[in-house]
């Protein structure tokens, strides 16, 4: 039986204590965030079904912040995950390159 989606770890994991100390092993991360841009496509679907019925403008905006902040949580996830996964293994080994490249990816989100 699977956990609910808000509960890291599934039941064909046999360890997932492998996510930087959240709990999450790498094939839950992956699919914690194809749930997450599931669920943001759909939502988004709807929105664009509720512009065509000419819905309400603040409803239409009260929307599209929720699937805004819902992808923002999603940006975090991968996020941590790298941080997790790539930058602290290679700080590690004394290279800093990817802080760099995340120093200048993160120019470009924010």
């Amino acid at each position: 039986m699977k956990k609910s989606p808000k509960t890291p770890g599934c039941d064909t994991c046999p360890d997932h204590a492998d996510g930087c100390g959240k709990g999450r092993c790498r094939h839950c991360y992956r699919d914690a965030v194809v749930r997450r841009l599931s669920r943001a496509t759909g939502h988004l679907e709807a929105i664009r079904k509720m512009v065509a019925e000419d819905r309400e403008c603040l409803e239409v905006l009260v929307q599209l912040s929720a699937v805004r902040s819902a992808l923002s949580a999603c940006s975090k996830l991968i996020l941590e995950e790298h941080i997790c996964e790539h930058v602290r293994e290679s700080v590690a080994k004394n290279d800093l390159s990817p802080l760099q490249e995340l120093g200048s990816v993160m120019d470009k989100i924010l």
